[in-house]
């Protein structure tokens, strides 16, 4: 099954709107969405075709998704999520820093 669409559980009551077990819809999308990680507690990382986007999740207002790169293979955070390490489709590898 190719997933097109990116959703969110909430474990606990989040926002003074959001109930625990709500599942909010993030996106959809033509293409399958892939390699989705959490950044940190307020985005998530995922490829789309060969292209890296980060995405905030927050629902108080329009969400805001950026094209971090393309011609992306795969992707890993560090564990303190401030760097992305990809390796692009020649296997070279590229570090970002999102502050």
């Amino acid at each position: 099954v190719k997933r097109k669409e990116i959703d969110i559980k909430y474990l606990s009551k989040s926002y003074p709107s959001i109930e625990k077990d709500t599942i909010v819809v993030l996106g959809r999308f033509q293409k399958e969405v892939k390699n989705l990680e959490w950044y940190n507690n307020h985005y998530i990382l995922y490829q789309i075709g060969d292209g890296l986007y980060l995405s905030e999740i927050d629902t108080r207002s329009k969400r805001n998704f950026y094209k971090i790169s393309k011609n992306i293979k795969s992707f890993l955070v560090n564990q303190e999520g401030f760097y992305v390490f990809a390796l692009d489709k020649n296997n070279n590898l590229k570090i970002f820093e999102i502050k």
